[in-house]
């Protein structure tokens, strides 16, 4: 006893590291080398779209706090999160914490979903790294780490409630922290208690009744972490008199309209499949595209396929062979129970990752989708039982279809990565390329508008038009059947009236005061005159008018 209490660091955490299971070790490791591996482009370079330009706004003169606005989108822990890298975007340290916290997110995945198989708990880690939705969590850099700490947070929500007898109310906690980061991700915790449950129901361990009073905590457990979520919420916004914001509808949080319900869950479910049947997101020329399409329809056949084969083994029994009829009856009714519960916690599934769909969110942007790759996790935890469960099973027709499966699955498991992990760099690239497109484009313009004569000092420059470059360049075609949206374009930053002043100040150390024609009176005062000039960067695209430098950038405007 003496020697636990007053043994040395180094004796502690060799005796921590000891404790925690190869499998779970092997999880991490792998995770934090795939993270590195597939996200080292954006890592390593500053790669940042609209919104990671607008974010230098906080680090101004005029700022009043340095700091983003969380409290009003209703992210009131957010702020607080982003400290552990600093609010300064760096995104080599940024995309470092990322990297760790989604390993441990695929560790405590692999804990609480018990999985026995090495490569299962490596796989999970490789899915969760390349999943098209951690690219563009990376795209927004400036944040990137507390949006993988709040999804770290769902998935240890769901492990507690799983592990311990009270787990449920320490749950509701870490959910509630979660949700004050990001409010989507509760989508992971939810889908998490329904894999574990499906996986419950197969195993037949426990009775039906211990299974449904399962899924009612969690249920609970959700349920306090959103009450927990929303009461923090309210006495903050009160202490610190601030309002939530429109924008996407975050001010409605919370508010679910009987009306609009029915046609939300339709929503949810029909995504959830178009997710995977439509746009999977592929790397392919478009003549190959049919076979994509069906590797990664594949998982939506598998799962059923495979929760059949697993019941079958074990639901059946050892004797079932040698069963007489009357007893044959009597264990199908006994298996009835199960079988209910198998199809209501399948049928729950794809509204519990897809549940952003009637959070009443405006647009969802594949962000807030990351949950969908559960499916792969859910495929990945049948793929671990059912090479348990093909050692005990009699039919070689069974142990046939079986390992067919298995084959299958682990070459969906395969693919699917290094799909996503190709696709996700080429918008890396197109990232960068835009950036470079609007160094090059802004620079050129700061030029002009110096030498223009006119000009002086302080003289407000206005764009008329809406900025087109990147329509006849080579990163068009980058984007044309995979854009992701979060990801830079040349268009989307340019365009972006408050992003582009700061890449003027920011990046190009340019003190232009820069405007875009909004004003609608200015336009028809000034249309005629406008009309007649030529289109940037050629000449006659620039004049003065009323004190103000008037640069013409598309035919339309």
């Amino acid at each position: 006893m003496r020697d636990s209490i007053f043994s040395s660091p180094g004796q502690a955490l060799g005796g921590l590291w000891q404790n925690i299971p190869r499998t779970i070790k092997l999880t991490f490791a792998a995770t934090f080398i795939f993270g590195l591996l597939v996200h080292g482009y954006m890592l390593a370079n500053f790669l940042v779209n609209h919104d990671g330009i607008s974010y230098f706004a906080y680090f101004s003169p005029s700022s009043p706090t340095n700091s983003p606005p969380t409290l009003s989108s209703g992210r009131w822990l957010q702020e607080i999160a982003i400290l552990f890298t600093g609010y300064i975007p760096t995104p080599w340290v940024t995309g470092l914490m990322s990297v760790l916290y989604l390993s441990i997110t695929a560790s405590i995945i692999v804990a609480c979903l018990e999985i026995k198989r090495t490569y299962c708990a490596i796989l999970i880690g490789l899915i969760l790294a390349t999943f098209p939705a951690a690219g563009v969590v990376f795209a927004y850099i400036q944040v990137a780490d507390s949006i993988f700490l709040s999804i770290l947070l769902a998935c240890l929500s769901a492990y507690l409630s799983r592990k311990f007898r009270f787990g449920v109310i320490f749950g509701a906690i870490l959910l509630a922290l979660s949700l004050g980061i990001v409010q989507t991700y509760i989508t992971f915790t939810a889908g998490l208690f329904l894999i574990m449950l499906i996986l419950d129901t197969l195993s037949k361990k426990e009775s039906a009744k211990t299974i449904l009073l399962r899924g009612i905590k969690y249920a609970a457990c959700l349920a306090l972490g959103l009450i927990l979520y929303f009461v923090i919420l309210w006495l903050t916004l009160r202490i610190r008199d601030v309002s939530l914001t429109a924008y996407q509808g975050i001010d409605q949080m919370g508010r679910i309209s009987l009306t609009e319900l029915p046609s939300q869950i339709r929503t949810a479910y029909r995504e959830f499949f178009t997710f995977f049947t439509q746009h999977p997101y592929w790397f392919l020329s478009a003549r190959l595209q049919r076979v994509s399409r069906l590797i990664f329809t594949l998982p939506l056949i598998l799962i059923p396929a495979m929760m059949a084969l697993i019941a079958a083994k074990n639901w059946s029994g050892a004797k079932a062979q040698r069963e007489s009829s009357k007893d044959r009856k009597r264990r199908m009714w006994h298996t009835m129970p199960y079988l209910c519960l198998l199809a209501l916690f399948a049928l729950l599934f794809p509204l519990a990752v897809n549940a952003i769909y009637i959070m009443g969110a405006h647009f969802i942007y594949l962000m807030l989708l990351y949950a969908s790759v559960l499916v792969f996790v859910l495929l990945i935890s049948l793929l671990d039982r059912l090479e348990v469960s093909l050692q005990g099973i009699q039919s070689s027709v069974k142990k046939h279809l079986g390992a067919f499966a298995c084959w299958i699955s682990l070459a969906v498991l395969l693919f699917a990565p290094y799909n996503y992990f190709v696709v996700l760099n080429g918008n890396y690239l197109q990232t960068d390329l835009a950036l470079r497109q609007v160094y090059h484009i802004s620079s050129t313009l700061a030029g002009r508008v110096r030498a223009f004569p006119g000009y002086e000092e302080g003289m407000p420059v206005v764009l008329v038009g809406h900025h087109s470059a990147s329509s006849t360049m080579v990163m068009h075609q980058l984007s044309a059947h995979n854009a992701m949206v979060g990801f830079g374009t040349t268009n989307a930053l340019i365009n972006n009236p408050f992003a582009y002043t700061y890449f003027f100040h920011t990046f190009l150390g340019e003190s232009l005061t820069l405007r875009f024609l909004r004003d609608e009176a200015l336009r028809e005062e000034h249309y005629e005159a406008l009309s007649e000039l030529a289109v940037f960067p050629a000449e006659g695209s620039m004049q003065v008018i009323d004190g103000m430098l008037f640069i013409r950038v598309s035919e339309d405007f």
